[in-house]
């Protein structure tokens, strides 16, 4: 149990057979299916899963909203690998990149970046795109979901790339 888990924490001191009362899940990291902009996400760690369920979601509505993944993970084991790559190959509207932080780093600026050209972003130049995927970077929403420390980096990489709060819905996962 992680010591900065104070729910974790209050639910161990309890005693056995005590009952709770719960409620939820309530917030505002949920998928729109309205949503006009495409939607990048990026999880690291166990912020996949929130992602798992809009991507199943959406599978499961028979959506056509374009979803790209950018999964970033501590070492080569990718929760949920197999189902994304089996929903990849039969839903062209959905793409996925592994980074895996054991041998390529954690996610930063210049990880992001390679994304976006082969050069470091530049928003006075109109129109650049994330090269493998072909988007327009004015098109984008960004939701970010990990632990805090990757997601206070993340928002500040995409601040320093000139996308505003507006394009951007985060979700901090705490002891875990």
């Amino acid at each position: 149990m992680r010591e900065e888990s104070g729910f974790k924490k209050s639910l161990d001191e309890l005693p056995i057979g005590a009952q709770i009362d719960g409620e939820g899940p309530n917030g505002t990291f949920v998928f729109d299916e309205g949503e006009k902009l495409n939607n990048v996400f990026v999880a690291g760690g166990i912020g996949i899963t929130p992602f798992r369920s809009m991507i199943k979601y959406i599978v499961d509505k028979n959506l056509t909203t374009p979803i790209y993944l950018i999964y970033s993970n501590s070492d080569n084991d990718f929760v949920f690998k197999k189902e994304f790559d089996e929903i990849v190959s039969s839903h062209p509207n959905i793409k996925v990149q592994y980074v895996p932080t054991s041998t390529e780093g954690h996610l930063d600026e210049l990880k992001i970046s390679k994304f976006i050209t082969n050069q470091k972003f530049d928003m006075s130049q109109p129109g650049r795109a994330i090269e493998n995927w072909k988007l327009k970077i004015s098109s984008l929403t960004w939701w970010l979901c990990g632990p805090p420390p990757m997601v206070d980096t993340m928002e500040n990489v995409l601040g320093k790339m000139g996308i505003t709060s507006n394009h951007i819905r985060s979700e901090k996962f705490t002891g875990y």
